[in-house]
């Protein structure tokens, strides 16, 4: 399959506000990713990434190499659900006025745009040297209910080439059963005439680290044989703590979870990753909490792996 992250979308795997779990359109989308994209080494997979400085949060991020970068939003509606549509908004029965997910996803591209900006990846004119696309799914829209809508044309709204309807996404369809992954891409090529230039190893780490960054964090190993299950639960973060280690932004963060459930993990992974951005910075680590500053076990780990 591709490359996703995060690797599973287990039943316990929360949004990244870590009160809800994806929908499952989102769902139903990852697994047709996972199924779709082939060859597995010519795509990675994002669900919820953040783009951009404003740190916009998307359903889907797609990279292939071939093509580039094509954002998904996914949008959980039935046909009869949708009560009017035009260029701004459309009125979802039962969830009130929503903004048109294409500008949705035009909000995306430029705040992807941006950061590939940010990362060096441009053309001597300024411009971006990867193409990015955009794409809308509707999980329970089936292509004749789309084309046949009564009241107003949804194809006058969303051009249909940007779509992912019920038709594609499942899994007896040609684009999930076609083993060479060539009716996928096929699809993904009627999106642009750009296509995307030959990344180096070295860009592609750059490329990935930037749109993940979590992903790439590795923390020194602990001598003796004895520490080898020790260092690899340390090293890994699982899908939500890693959500929850990117998504924290800049000033003051309170980080709240029940014992266990991997917050000093995450701090470990956060201050890596902050001395890796500025080795000459200086962190200070003041643990404000009874288990923390009796068990002077962290505070030495954490002071070890910066060394």
């Amino acid at each position: 399959m591709a490359t996703m992250y995060p690797s599973e979308m287990g039943p316990d795997l929360k949004t990244s506000d870590g009160k809800k779990s994806p929908t499952p359109g989102e769902r139903q989308l990852f697994h047709f990713f996972q199924t779709a994209a082939k060859p597995d080494s010519a795509y990675s997979v994002w669900f919820e990434p953040l783009l951009g400085e404003k740190r916009l949060e998307s359903d889907f991020l797609l990279f292939n190499k071939e093509i580039g970068f094509v954002i998904i939003e996914v949008k959980d509606w039935s046909i009869d659900r949708i009560e009017k549509a035009n260029q701004d908004h459309f009125q979802i029965r039962d969830n009130g006025r929503r903004r048109n997910p294409e500008k949705q996803v035009r909000s995306y591209f430029y705040a992807l745009q941006d950061q590939l900006k940010d990362l060096g990846f441009t053309k001597p004119n300024g411009s971006i040297s990867i193409p990015i696309a955009t794409m809308i799914a509707f999980p329970n829209i089936s292509r004749s209910d789309y084309n046949s809508k009564t009241g107003f044309r949804l194809t006058d709204v969303l051009p249909e080439k940007m779509l992912l309807l019920s038709d594609d996404i499942n899994f007896l369809t040609d684009l999930s059963s076609d083993e060479s992954g060539e009716s996928f891409l096929k699809l993904l090529r009627k999106l642009s005439s750009s296509r995307c230039p030959q990344l180096s190893p070295s860009e592609l780490n750059r490329l990935y680290d930037g749109i993940w960054p979590s992903r790439g964090t590795k923390l020194p190993p602990r001598k003796g044989s004895t520490n080898e299950e020790f260092n690899s639960e340390l090293a890994c973060l699982d899908a939500t703590q890693a959500r929850v280690a990117r998504k924290l932004g800049r000033g003051h963060q309170i980080l709240r979870g029940a014992p266990g459930t991997g917050k000093s993990i995450i701090l470990a992974h956060r201050c890596r990753y902050l001395h890796d951005f500025d080795p000459e910075d200086q962190l200070n680590f003041d643990p404000n909490s009874q288990a923390l500053g009796t068990c002077d076990f962290w505070l030495k780990y954490i002071l070890f792996f910066l060394m």
